[in-house]
């Protein structure tokens, strides 16, 4: 979850630097924050429905003393567990990578571009206040 949160800053970050906000967009910041913080809440629950339904608790016993529980993930098929784990995989790892470069990068291409060139845009006063 951590990552999708991540991923999802670095998402608003460039719009923010990038995409001027006027008029409905900045009336609408708020809300865009809370539906993406329930898409991100709704996401990772959904992604846990599978380890819900295949775990279970075992006991192990040494004749009536309960020595221990373990959790144990209980899969209809390694076929299943293999696609869940390749799933959960590409989402923790290559989509916050791919995300957080392609973002990254277009900020810095951005900045490189409109830091070295005056703003054309009087109303930029952010940009004029960096460049004097």
């Amino acid at each position: 979850m951590t990552l999708l949160i991540i991923c999802f800053n670095s998402v608003f970050r460039y719009f923010t630097i990038v995409q001027t906000p006027r008029g409905d967009v900045c009336r609408s910041a708020r809300c865009s924050v809370a539906s993406t913080i329930a898409l991100i809440w709704g996401l990772s629950f959904i992604s846990m429905i599978p380890l819900l339904i295949y775990q279970e608790v075992e006991t192990v016993r040494l004749g009536r003393l309960v020595v221990y529980e373990s959790c144990i993930e209980r899969w209809p098929s390694r076929a299943a567990q293999g696609a869940y784990t390749l799933c959960i995989s590409v989402a923790q790892f290559a989509f916050p990578v791919l995300v957080l470069s392609t973002i990254h990068a277009r900020i810095s291409n951005y900045l490189r571009l409109h830091l070295s060139t005056p703003p054309v845009d009087p109303s930029c006063k952010r940009g004029n206040l960096l460049l004097s």
